[in-house]
């Protein structure tokens, strides 16, 4: 409902503060954006991971982004996660949606 209330005003991306930083949010298209959009603490325990573990101007890549849409989501998890342990990676958390993995040292 609110969706279809900002496309009345405003066809199009947004561009808004969104967490400390500047966004274009193309809500019309992408539930996570749209989520971003509406809910100031959307993806909170994801980004306080990544402020965390990230340093700045590093890079986070999401595998699963692309890569569940073409297998199951229980397929990919186990096999996608099983492969970055064995790699050295260690759990560090874990949300509704999200394994969230660091390098070992």
């Amino acid at each position: 409902m609110l969706s279809r209330l900002l496309n009345l005003f405003r066809a199009g991306p947004l561009d808004v503060k969104y967490q400390g930083a500047a966004f274009r949010l193309y809500h019309q298209g992408s539930a996570t954006e749209r989520g971003a959009l509406l809910n100031p603490d959307y993806n909170i325990e994801e980004l306080r991971f990544l402020r965390a573990h990230v340093a700045d101007r590093g890079v986070f890549v999401d595998v699963g982004a692309v890569v569940i849409e073409h297998l199951s989501k229980e397929e990919w998890q186990a096999d996608c996660i099983a492969d970055m342990l064995a790699r050295g990676y260690a759990v560090a958390g874990k949300t509704r949606s999200n394994t969230m993995l660091i390098l070992g040292s």
